[in-house]
């Protein structure tokens, strides 16, 4: 199969992104409830232990697919 299989899911209130399997999933529940905090493993592609709220941008262009998590700054109210 010539495609990349990308699942998106939720509902843990942070935001994780891992690959397993070939296959890379996006854990995003970054608004609403309280977040939760996240162990991280020493590989994890985003090592950041901090609360995420959070918002995935998701790009398509030309079967490329590009994913940005942009993460609310608490200290000024601003994605960054």
């Amino acid at each position: 199969m010539r495609a990349q299989i990308v699942v998106f899911a939720g509902h843990v209130h942070n935001y994780e992104s891992h690959e397993h399997g070939g296959i890379t999933y996006f854990v995003t529940g970054g608004g609403g409830a309280h977040a939760y905090p996240i162990e991280r493993a020493p590989n994890d592609p985003f090592p950041d232990k901090n609360i995420n709220y959070h918002y995935l941008l998701c790009e398509v262009d030309h079967g490329k697919l590009k994913v940005t998590m942009n993460r609310l700054d608490l200290t000024t109210g601003k994605a960054v």
